[in-house]
């Protein structure tokens, strides 16, 4: 399993810069930055981030080999057209390493406090769809582009052409219309939560990839969430505060199947452990686990996780 970092809530431009560069030395895979207006699931609203966009383009210079995507960034904050333009122009500076991960927009709040639109659920899902058929025609074809829908495109074409012939679209989502926009558009998927429901969900993604007849297959990521504790009172207090944590704090939806305990949604427990929690997420089809930047910041800590992993990149048995 390949292994990538998320998260830029709450760190500092410095702080996100050694983290992309450490991920490198240990051999993460790739970076996602957070795309929102403010901090949302659970961060303190102070806490703040920095625009993803803006980091990915400040990372592809100071890094080499770090695939560098956001997860993801809405078609509700970000028209697609425009996310194609930047996202074409971080391929180009990276040399290829660009990541093009969307998804419906998930916070309420987000969009209130900015005065943004936000239509409903089904709408959302909608608007991705189109948004992907938008991204996929206009990054792919040599071409001007013609087509009609929400985000139409009148003889389009982007110039200089991305290094990426093939779109590096990720589509994040749990839902059954979010997978089956996965398995019809995207190279890659990604959700959270419990390895049956992240099972449940990639055998649904793999029969719609067949329905669809398209070349290639579509590569299964979640994004993984993680709370270290040692005792078991801290393990049950960690997972009564999930239980009771409101479901809007999260992207999905649904995290676990019907009956299952919502701490099953996430690794609670010793350092040690998670190693086999990730095989876990293998054995259900898992390609590639997200796994959360330490906050704070903490290059000490991220080595300690690599090793616990099992990653083992050039400099992961240093410091």
């Amino acid at each position: 399993m390949r292994y990538s970092l998320s998260g830029t809530t709450g760190l500092t431009w410095p702080e996100i810069r050694d983290a992309a560069l450490l991920a490198e030395e240990l051999g993460y895979d790739s970076l996602f930055a957070a795309d929102h207006l403010m901090a949302v699931a659970g961060f303190d609203e102070d806490a703040g981030l920095l625009d993803a966009v803006s980091l990915l383009l400040a990372l592809a210079p100071v890094t080499t080999t770090l695939r560098l995507g956001a997860m993801v960034s809405p078609i509700t904050t970000r028209h697609p057209v425009v996310l194609a333009r930047a996202i074409q122009t971080l391929d180009v500076i990276s040399e290829g390493r660009a990541e093009l991960g969307v998804g419906a927009g998930w916070s309420a709040s987000e969009h209130a406090a900015f005065g943004l639109p936000f239509p409903p659920a089904p709408r959302r899902l909608e608007l991705l769809e189109d948004a992907c058929r938008t991204l996929v025609a206009l990054w792919e074809s040599p071409d001007p582009v013609y087509r009609e829908g929400d985000f139409p495109l009148r003889g389009a074409r982007l110039r200089p052409r991305p290094v990426q012939r093939s779109a590096p679209l990720l589509v994040a989502g749990g839902s059954d219309h979010a997978v089956r926009i996965a398995a019809r558009w995207g190279r890659a998927w990604n959700a959270t939560g419990s390895p049956r429901f992240l099972q449940e969900r990639v055998q649904l993604l793999r029969e719609e990839e067949a329905n669809a007849s398209r070349s290639g297959t579509v590569e299964i990521t979640a994004t993984v969430r993680l709370e270290f504790c040692e005792t078991a009172p801290e393990i049950e207090g960690k997972a009564d505060a999930v239980r009771a944590a409101p479901r809007a704090r999260y992207a999905q939806r649904e995290v676990c199947l019907p009956g299952e305990d919502p701490a099953g949604a996430l690794y609670i427990g010793p350092l040690g452990g998670v190693g086999d929690y990730m095989a876990s997420l293998e054995d259900v089809g898992v390609q590639r686990a997200l796994i959360p930047v330490p906050r704070p910041w903490d290059p000490a800590q991220l080595r300690r996780l690599t090793a616990a992993i099992g990653l083992q990149g050039p400099g992961a048995q240093a410091g």
